[in-house]
């Protein structure tokens, strides 16, 4: 979760998430299989909310961890989008923005962007168009030619992994 302190503006922060969806492909994105195959298919448009929920004095010693385990469900890959916000305001001056993204359209480095860049479009501010999407570096990475790199780890990995010899609780099996 992310803390805001001081008063949320929960429109200004529902537009910001707008403003990122449109920005972001990834965000409009949904899964389908066609003839036994997935296929992802992007929106032009989708409707994210931002759930809002308030938490008395005595509710506030619950820790994030357990309103994050609260808040976290499976997502149907098929709807998008694949995000959903939450702010719970604890007191009059501060707010937990919960942030959930399915791993299928997110990691660590573009949680990191999208929070930044969310933080901006929240603060008013204006960003640069992007110039390419995930879907153009997904394409471009297949039509690289790896063979270079697949000769040196098959280099690496020409000997065996060695056994481990480490200390059990129970007598190993046998056989593998």
């Amino acid at each position: 979760g992310i803390e805001v302190y001081g008063s949320l503006d929960r429109g200004r922060m529902k537009y910001a998430l707008e403003q990122l969806t449109i920005r972001h492909e990834a965000l409009r994105t949904s899964f389908h299989m066609q003839d036994g195959e997935p296929v992802q298919k992007i929106a032009q448009v989708v409707k994210l909310e931002l759930e809002y929920e308030e938490r008395i004095i005595a509710q506030i010693a619950e820790k994030e961890e357990d309103l994050l385990h609260r808040f976290v469900h499976p997502f149907d890959l098929g709807k998008a989008p694949l995000m959903r916000m939450k702010a719970v305001t604890i007191g009059e001056d501060r707010t937990i923005l919960l942030l959930d993204m399915h791993h299928i359209i997110s990691d660590g480095m573009s949680m990191d962007i999208l929070t930044q860049e969310l933080s901006k479009l929240y603060k008013g501010e204006q960003l640069n168009p992007l110039s390419v999407q995930y879907k153009d570096y997904s394409e471009w990475m297949q039509t690289r030619d790896l063979s270079e790199q697949k000769k040196y780890w098959h280099g690496v990995f020409t000997e065996p992994a060695p056994v481990l010899d480490l200390q059990l609780d129970y007598v190993r099996p046998q056989t593998r």
